[in-house]
């Protein structure tokens, strides 16, 4: 995922509340006008913290994970390099 764009759609929603609006009733359309490319057959949700609440996200298991140790996991969990597995990230920028 594009680190750049990432903190640019959340610095939008933190400034302009009609995106954020869309963001949150349309996420998937949304993010697509901002340089996402996300599939048709996946679903979006947005998920909105405040000062009493705290989202952990648990992304997707890698496809290959039997077949990487502890420390290839550590590094794809991390963010880091793929190392030729699927992370799970799905949105092409």
């Amino acid at each position: 995922m594009d680190q750049d764009l990432h903190y640019k759609v959340i610095a939008k929603a933190w400034k302009d509340p009609e995106f954020r609006k869309k963001l949150k009733s349309n996420p998937k359309e949304t993010l697509n006008s901002m340089g996402y490319s996300i599939p048709d057959d996946i679903e979006v949700k947005v998920a909105e913290d405040d000062a009493h609440q705290f989202t952990f996200v648990l992304p997707a298991a890698p496809s290959d994970i039997k077949s990487l140790d502890e420390s290839q996991l550590k590094k794809i969990a991390a963010g880091g390099e793929s190392m030729g597995t699927s992370c799970g990230c799905i949105c092409k920028q």
